[in-house]
């Protein structure tokens, strides 16, 4: 009788113990899912940050034919032009030297600007802009971690002229 006593207050105690090692399961467990996504959003995060300042940047230039896809230094670039008290400007985004770069010099004085005199945003392993017809760039980005993405930007100003004809003006 005393064996069937203490196995009854045995019980509840290792009832206890399970209930309270699979919450520490469950706490770890989720520990761990909560790592990785905040490792794998952080991974993205470069990417991002790069796929949107270029896509910015093009929005805020999409206006009377002022965006290009070109060279700089033998770099692909997109190219962004803009007249700033009659003074003709262009403004540069390529990858040089493993970092997104931001080059805003008079037209003139391009020629003499060496590769690395943009500002450098971001790290990156590659930026190649690419011009698949009158209205449409593609931009790829391979960021530091190897990661890489790609962006599709539709030119809004080649839209204004159709077969000779203006719209809108």
């Amino acid at each position: 009788m005393q064996k069937n006593n203490r196995m009854a207050n045995l019980f509840p105690i290792l009832l206890f113990l399970v209930f309270t090692l699979s919450a520490i399961g469950v706490i770890l467990f989720t520990i761990r899912i909560y790592q990785t996504i905040i490792r794998e959003s952080e991974e993205g995060q470069d990417l991002r940050i790069a796929v949107n300042y270029v896509t910015e940047k093009f929005r805020n230039n999409d206006t009377d034919g002022r965006i290009g896809v070109s060279s700089f230094n033998g770099h692909d670039a997109i190219e962004l032009k803009e007249t700033v008290q009659d003074v003709p400007y262009i403004t540069y985004i390529y990858e040089s030297g493993g970092y997104l770069r931001e080059l805003f010099a008079q037209e003139s004085q391009i020629a003499s600007m060496g590769e690395d005199s943009g500002t450098a945003i971001m790290e990156l392993n590659s930026f190649n802009p690419k011009r698949l017809s009158d209205s449409l760039i593609k931009i790829s980005i391979e960021g530091a971690d190897g990661e890489g993405a790609e962006s599709y930007l539709s030119v809004q100003s080649s839209a204004d002229v159709i077969k000779g004809v203006e719209l809108g003006k």
